[in-house]
């Protein structure tokens, strides 16, 4: 059986570092304000808001 390749997550190295589109940092924000804890920062990176969200959507689309 071949091995899951959501594994390790999707980004990569330097697909991780990206930084956020306008729109991805204002979708970014927006759920930090209303979900974060007061010491959460907005994300920069495409890796930095995959980890954000795993932890903060966790249970929201149940």
């Amino acid at each position: 059986m071949p091995p899951n390749p959501e594994a390790r997550g999707p980004f990569t190295g330097a697909a991780a570092r990206t930084p956020l589109t306008p729109p991805a940092k204002s979708l970014m924000g927006m759920l930090v304000q209303k979900y974060g804890l007061p010491t959460d920062k907005e994300p920069e990176t495409f890796g930095e808001a995959y980890e954000q969200l795993q932890r903060l959507g966790r249970g929201l689309f149940r």
